[in-house]
C-alpha cells in the first residue's frame, strides 16, 4: 500500500503539486513572522501531512472516479462474448475454437481480471479434457439439443437459463451508465447492479427470436462487480450476477 501511494504521489497533476507546497511555504513564513524564530514543530508537520494526504486523494480520484470503473464494467462484460462461440465438436464434445487451452483464456482475460477471477470464469464455463478446454456440462447439453433441433424444427428454449446468473448474461449490456452505482470498500471499488429493469422484446411476439432461446420478455438484474487497483490499472477480482425473471413489467 506504502508504494503505491508513492506511486500516486508522483503521479499527481504538476499544478496541484505547485499549489500545495507554495502554500506550505506560506504558511511557513506566517508562523515564522508570527512567532519569531521558534517555528510550531507540530504544525509544520500537521500542514505536511495535509498536503500529502490531499495530494494522495486527489490521484486516487483519477483511479476510482465513475467513468473509469464504468468504462471498465462495459470492457469487462462485451469481452466475455468472445468466449462462448465459434463453436466447434470434436471427439464427441463442443468447444470454442478460438479458446482451446487454458492459456489461451488466461491470455485473453489477463489484462482486465484478476488470477482469482479469470480462474472464477473458467470454472464456471469450461471443463479441462484431455489438456483441452471444453464447455461444461449445461453448454454441452445444450448445444447437443441446439444441433438436434435443427434437424428436427423442435425449438430449443434453455440457453437463457444456463446463462441468466452468469456474467455471460446479455441483459449486463444493456444496463445504463447512469443504473451503475459506484463505490469504494476498503481498497475495491464496486461497481453495482441493483434491481435493473431489463426489456427484451414485448411479450405478445411469441415467435421472437428470443422466446426460442428461453429469453423472458422482461428480467430484474443484481449484480455486483469488485475491482482493485494493480499497476495503476483496475482489475476485476469478483462478480456475481442474479436474474429475477419477470413475466411484466
Amino acid at each position: 500500500m506504502t508504494a503505491f501511494l508513492i506511486k500516486q504521489f508522483y503521479l499527481a497533476d504538476r499544478k496541484i503539486l505547485n499549489i500545495y507546497f507554495n502554500t506550505l511555504v506560506m504558511y511557513w513564513g506566517l508562523m515564522n513572522v508570527k512567532n519569531g524564530k521558534n517555528i510550531n514543530f507540530k504544525r509544520l508537520v500537521f500542514a505536511i501531512f495535509l498536503v500529502f494526504l490531499t495530494i494522495v486523494v486527489y490521484a486516487q480520484t483519477d483511479i476510482t472516479s465513475q467513468y473509469n470503473v464504468k468504462g471498465k464494467y462495459y470492457e469487462v462484460i462485451q469481452a466475455m462474448e468472445r468466449l462462448y462461440g465459434n463453436h466447434q465438436h470434436k471427439n464427441g464434445s463442443f468447444y470454442n475454437g478460438e479458446f482451446k487451452s487454458y492459456d489461451e483464456v488466461r491470455g485473453y482475460l489477463s489484462p482486465l481480471m484478476t488470477d482469482e477471477a479469470i480462474e472464477k470464469v473458467i470454472n464456471e464455463f469450461f471443463e479441462k479434457e484431455k489438456g483441452q478446454l471444453i464447455y461444461s456440462c449445461e453448454f454441452q447439453d445444450y448445444l447437443a439439443n441446439a444441433r438436434e433441433s435443427y434437424y428436427t424444427s423442435q425449438v430449443e428454449e434453455k440457453f437463457y437459463g444456463i446463462i441468466q446468473d452468469s456474467i455471460l448474461n446479455p441483459g449486463l449490456q444493456l444496463v445504463l451508465d447512469e443504473q451503475l452505482e459506484i463505490r469504494t470498500e476498503g481498497d475495491t471499488i464496486i461497481a453495482e447492479i441493483n434491481k435493473v429493469a431489463i426489456h427484451y422484446f414485448d411479450d405478445q411476439e411469441v415467435n421472437h427470436h428470443y422466446t426460442r432461446l428461453g429469453y423472458p420478455p422482461n428480467d430484474l438484474l443484481l449484480a455486483s462487480f469488485v475491482f482493485v487497483e494493480e499497476d495503476g490499472d483496475l482489475l476485476l477480482h469478483d462478480f456475481e450476477v442474479v436474474s429475477k425473471k419477470q413475466s411484466n413489467t
